[in-house]
């Protein structure tokens, strides 16, 4: 399939044609099904079959929980930011250009009625406008920053949702494991749990001590 930097072609033609793109099956699905096809084939009712079938099928529940979090991301966080910043941002941005437009005229207004040899009444016609133009102009441009801010506000509080969804994403992740643990009877290392548990507690500075013991 070809790509268009990270987006698939098909994908892209989907987005043009308005169209619901195909549900695709996500990698720890992908290796849910191939350790549940494997745990049949050795036989469920041995112990490495059946220890593969659960571990497919909690593949296939992380698969799951994957895509509720990347559905929520995209429809609680980067839609409402895509929509501001292909709406209001563009707006302002416009109007920042005409107020840019209307200062120069005004500025061209100044100088030609200072350069007037005499009182020139166009001059003065034509700075009196050019000023008008400019202060509305102005205005309209305060309000549309005035308003980023509760828009600033609102896309805050779509952050903080989408890093809550994200934290419920890695604890059902971490939850699905520990299910499976037990299910399989057997303890996963202490040392292995606790640089899990740091991981999800703080990333950057798990990834930090493992470099540093290495």
């Amino acid at each position: 399939m070809e790509v268009i930097g990270d987006v698939r072609m098909e994908d892209f033609f989907y987005e043009k044609l308005d169209k619901k793109k195909r549900d695709r099956v996500s990698h720890h699905e992908l290796l849910g099904q191939i350790m549940t096809d494997a745990g049949n084939e050795f036989g469920p009712g041995t112990s490495y079959g059946n220890a593969l079938v659960k571990t497919g099928a909690t593949q296939i529940n992380i698969g799951n929980a994957e895509k509720e979090f990347v559905q929520s991301t995209a429809n609680n966080f980067l839609q409402p930011l895509r929509n501001f910043l292909d709406g209001d941002m563009k707006t302002i941005q416009k109007e920042k250009k005409i107020l840019e437009v209307k200062r120069l005229d005004l500025d061209a207004a100044k100088t030609k009625n200072r350069r007037a040899k005499s009182q020139n009444t166009q001059a003065e016609a034509d700075l009196r406008i050019a000023q008008t133009e400019f202060d509305r102009q102005a205005e309209i441009t305060k309000l549309l920053l005035e308003g980023v801010n509760s828009a600033h506000a609102h896309h805050l509080r779509c952050l903080n949702d989408f890093i809550e969804a994200q934290m419920t994403y890695y604890a059902q992740c971490q939850q699905y494991m520990a299910d499976l643990q037990r299910q399989l009877g057997r303890s996963v290392p202490g040392e292995f749990l606790q640089a899990f548990q740091a991981l999800l507690e703080d990333p950057n500075n798990s990834v930090q001590s493992s470099g540093t013991g290495s």
